[in-house]
């Protein structure tokens, strides 16, 4: 078994992503066998793992389906993050998203913004974005999908219009 497919694209693109947008981001952890996750327990509860660990058999690590990742602007990881996909786990336990919960709702939102942008801008640059250095490019990459994607795509509605 393997980490989810949505959550090996954000392991590999987050660090870069996350300094484009000005912090650094880490996944430290991804899919956990029971036998890692049966062993971080037991130090979750000798208190020797600051965050919290479910007991064997309960994690969405050991099912590919959650990811750790540690941060140096939380406020911005949470916000791209549950924009892609992952939900946030909250306060309580600040590093762990999961592909289970109620962000999955918003993945048809992003989509569809992926597809009217596509089917009204194209790779036409509007003419009030011209005078950004480098916009040309960036639209041009938003017309390709193979070249761009959804990820990179709900990366960039975030840094214009915040979280979908």
């Amino acid at each position: 078994m393997g980490l989810h497919p949505t959550l090996v694209t954000i392991r590999r693109n987050l660090p870069s992503v996350a300094r484009s947008m000005g912090f650094q981001a880490r996944v430290t952890s991804g899919y956990r066998s029971p036998k890692k996750q049966a062993w971080l327990y037991d130090r979750y509860l000798r208190g020797l793992q600051p965050y919290p660990v479910a007991p064997p058999g309960t994690s969405d690590h050991e099912k590919g389906l959650a990811i750790d990742v540690v941060s140096t602007n939380l406020d911005k990881l949470v916000s791209l993050l549950t924009s892609v996909g992952p939900f946030w786990a909250g306060s309580s336990d600040p590093v762990h998203f999961s592909m289970i919960g109620r962000r999955r709702a918003a993945q048809p939102q992003i989509k569809q913004a992926y597809k009217s942008y596509r089917e009204e801008v194209g790779s036409k640059i509007p003419s009030a974005l011209s005078f950004i250095p480098g916009i040309g490019s960036v639209f041009s990459a938003l017309s390709d999908p193979e070249a761009f994607g959804e990820l990179a795509f709900s990366t960039l509605l975030d840094v214009i219009t915040g979280p979908l």
